[in-house]
């Protein structure tokens, strides 16, 4: 069976951020002035394994990128990921500012280090203007 494989390319300012996945699910929104590309090509995957190793792959990246945050503490950076999977960018804040608290994030890591980490990843969405003040308020 042959699926489609859309690859979108998001571009906003000098801020580039290629999306490239099976499938995307769920809603993706784009900044006003933003371009939008999708290239359709048609694909047929050896396995579902094959499927599910780019988003593991990327996972596992986004794991080892956290670690240097935790103090190389996997497990740590892989709990916070499960945690902060579908929060808001304020509970995301909140959350980081309890870590530092019980000593799992350093205040220095908590600062632009893991804000260019997840805001990378499209999961802290705001600038780090926004991430700093939202830490000096908790």
């Amino acid at each position: 069976m042959k699926t489609k494989i859309i690859h979108n390319h998001f571009e906003a300012g000098s801020n580039c951020q290629i999306f490239q996945a099976q499938s995307i699910t769920g809603n993706v929104f784009a900044m006003p002035g933003a371009t939008v590309c999708q290239n359709a090509t048609e694909a047929t995957p050896t396995s579902d394994k094959e499927t599910a190793d780019g988003a593991d792959a990327m996972t596992a990246d986004l794991v080892n990128r956290l670690k240097t945050v935790f103090y190389n503490d996997e497990k740590e950076a892989v709990d916070f990921l499960k945690k902060i999977t579908g929060l808001r960018d304020t509970d995301i804040v909140a959350l980081v500012s309890r870590l530092v608290e019980e000593r799992k994030i350093s205040d220095v890591s908590c600062r632009k280090p893991l804000w260019r980490i997840l805001h990378d990843a499209g999961i802290y969405k705001a600038g780090d203007k926004n991430w700093f003040a939202m830490l000096n308020k908790q």
